[in-house]
């Protein structure tokens, strides 16, 4: 469909995501492509010659309907948020409302990735809040709600380590069932009239560990079987998707709801996870390191 759009996209973009899909995103309308646009920026989107999935984004009803998008009524679709049937299982339409001000181009960049963490979810894998960061080629995510010291933590790192992001994380599974990690923007950046930013969302890091923050006067580690980690890490995946199914109704909600919880139950068998007992001034790095090499999972 992106091929045969009467408008030629000025915008274009991709994604390569670790579990094995690509996607190709792009506007079908001028004031789309200005979405788009942001969107590429936000997530340094690099285009692709044949993605996966592909994702067509309209501003408006007249656009979607010039290329035959219809609601099941048969009549033209113009509410917002919508997502169009398609015949091809790959291929997305989506209707957004105009940005009139930053609040509405922010909401409009977290739910348009939504779509591609919709689909990274159907394949067994999930968005969480949490922040990640990377030593050596390997990821390990400090998961918590906030007010909990992710964004804290993260700027405390020092080299090797890094920081990718820190507030959510697009976690996917491989064809060897391996778990990947990529970083995923902070679109509450986008609002209020925020700092905005960039987030290299394609590179993906192999996850060696979940730490589960808890404020503390020393720094130490509890590993923690996953009777414990999966409600935790279902309460903070629901905070990352909560609108994932927005304006679908409830038994889409539900029925996306029980696909993030299974995704949840099988991650805990494969990935330790920790509480970290976090100082103000520890070096709470080094105890990630330590806990990562005695599961033997460390890759340096």
């Amino acid at each position: 469909m992106i091929d045969q759009l009467p408008f030629s996209p000025k915008q274009s973009a991709g994604l390569a995501v670790a579990d094995g899909s690509t996607w190709g995103i792009a506007a079908g309308d001028e004031e789309a492509s200005n979405v788009v646009s942001h969107l590429t920026k936000a997530m340094q989107l690099r285009p692709h010659d044949a993605p996966t999935y592909r994702l067509l984004v309209f501003a408006n009803g007249d656009g979607a309907h010039s290329v035959g998008a219809h609601a099941s009524s048969g009549h033209p679709v113009t509410i917002p948020w919508l997502f169009l049937p398609s015949d091809d299982e790959h291929a997305f339409t989506c209707i957004i409302p105009p940005a009139r001000n930053n609040d509405i181009l922010g909401n409009q960049l977290m739910q348009l990735s939504l779509v591609i963490a919709r689909q990274a979810q159907s394949r067994g894998g999930f968005l969480l809040h949490g922040a990640l960061i990377e030593k050596d080629g390997y990821g390990a995510i400090l998961a918590g709600p906030g007010g909990v010291g992710k964004t804290t933590a993260s700027r405390r790192l020092l080299s090797p380590w890094r920081s990718l992001c820190d507030d959510e994380v697009l976690v996917v599974r491989d064809g060897d069932r391996a778990y990947w990690a990529h970083p995923w923007p902070t679109w509450s950046n986008f609002m209020l009239d925020g700092k905005g930013g960039t987030w290299d969302v394609s590179h993906a890091v192999p996850l060696k560990g979940i730490f589960f923050l808890v404020q503390a006067q020393h720094d130490r580690i509890e590993p923690i079987g996953a009777g414990y980690s999966v409600p935790l890490l279902v309460e903070l995946a629901e905070q990352a998707s909560w609108s994932m199914a927005h304006g679908q109704g409830r038994d889409v909600a539900r029925a996306l709801r029980l696909q993030r919880f299974e995704n949840i139950c099988t991650l805990a068998k494969a990935i330790p996870s920790y509480r970290l007992y976090l100082s103000l001034d520890g070096a709470f790095w080094d105890e990630i390191d330590r806990a990562i090499t005695v599961k033997g999972t460390n890759t340096t």
